[in-house]
């Protein structure tokens, strides 16, 4: 496919979709209260940010993150934990 024929795609960001899609399920109201479970890893702090940023947008009242050091990865939790706190 030759350039000019490439489809017109309207580039969305991540929270667009996320925010859409929390919309279309009704996911949260103005008023609500979300506990982000936060392992350290991607997946965790980019969920932290989108709700950050849905707080942010009125979307949500009240957030927080929480972290759970079970104590059975040894250094590499406690490098977790430390990433957690300091995020």
């Amino acid at each position: 496919m030759k350039k000019s024929e490439q489809p017109n795609l309207t580039k969305r960001s991540l929270f667009d979709d996320f925010a859409a899609y929390a919309e279309s399920e009704a996911l949260f109201s103005p008023n609500a209260a979300v506990l982000c479970a936060l392992s350290g890893g991607a997946d965790s702090v980019t969920l932290l940010h989108l709700l950050l940023k849905a707080k942010a947008q009125g979307m949500l009242s009240e957030l927080c993150a929480c972290h759970v050091h079970h104590g059975l990865r040894g250094e590499n939790a406690d490098r977790d934990e430390q990433f957690c706190k300091e995020l």
